[in-house]
């Protein structure tokens, strides 16, 4: 970026003095002056600098129908389930019901992630767990056709 100030003039500089006026006029040389940009931030974002800043992963996705346990799987602290289920092969509305386990088959408690639904089917719907790191497995009782998806983030 450039500024400059083209050459000025002073008019009408007035002197007083023993009874007699003078008037004079003077002109001032441009000025050029260059003035770089201020220089741009850097942001450097590491990839454990925020959770949401992560991509989702899938860890593990199941489909089936009927009562199933999943395989056991790892997560980090937050994660969820996306899931759906269709009664429709059912010829009537059915239940889905998803309870998370610890891999030693105790019900995970703490900040789980479970589903009850009774009807013709849903989803997909995310179903949120927070504070959850660790290996689970997952207890699927349906009469229906389903997926469960677990994801980080």
């Amino acid at each position: 970026m450039r500024a400059a100030i083209a050459g000025a003039s002073i008019a009408a500089v007035t002197l007083a003095g023993c009874g007699s006026t003078t008037t004079a006029t003077m002109t001032l040389p441009a000025v050029t002056k260059s003035v770089s940009p201020p220089a741009q931030p850097r942001v450097v974002v590491s990839p454990t600098s925020s959770p949401l800043s992560a991509k989702p992963v899938i860890v593990a996705k199941y489909t089936g129908n009927g009562d199933e346990n999943t395989p056991s799987f790892t997560v980090p602290a937050n994660w969820h389930l996306s899931w759906w289920y269709s009664c429709s092969a059912f010829g009537q509305q059915g239940n889905f019901v998803v309870t998370e386990f610890n891999t030693d088959g105790s019900i995970d408690l703490g900040g789980s992630v479970s589903v009850n639904e009774l009807g013709d089917g849903e989803g997909p719907v995310a179903t949120y767990a927070y504070n959850d790191a660790g290996s689970h497995y997952l207890q699927v009782a349906s009469e229906c056709n389903w997926q469960v998806v677990v994801v980080t983030g």
